[in-house]
């Protein structure tokens, strides 16, 4: 079984092996923009209250409040973080994520309570 190695060696195409190659995303921003922005919580409680950052806002207004937000944004992008009660309709999560899509906003679902455990 040792014996076999060495020709395997010998007889593969490439005998050298130059390290394992690890394709990386492509970077948008510089690393220290995403760590140094701090996320936004927006949260939705059971009877569709929305909360941004601990101040209730209407759902029409939402989105041109989040424009607002990116736009006195230092680096033109907003990070998201959504807390959803687990008694929403998927179809409220889908809304919610689709006015991220359009005004490319980074979303992040999270589960609505950190002591939900039980």
């Amino acid at each position: 079984m040792i014996f076999l190695l060495p020709l395997l060696f010998v007889f593969s195409q490439d005998g050298n092996v130059r390290g394992i190659e690890i394709f990386t995303p492509e970077i948008e921003h510089l690393a220290y923009e995403r760590v140094s922005k701090l996320p936004m919580f927006l949260v939705v409680t059971a009877d569709k209250h929305y909360y941004l950052n601990n101040k209730e806002v209407p759902l029409p207004d939402l989105e041109k409040l989040l424009i607002a937000k990116i736009e006195e944004s230092e680096y033109r992008y907003l990070r998201l973080v959504l807390r959803l009660d687990n008694s929403l309709n998927v179809q409220d999560l889908v809304d919610l994520i689709s006015i991220g899509r359009i005004n490319n906003i980074e979303m992040v679902i999270a589960p609505a309570s950190i002591n939900n455990h039980n």
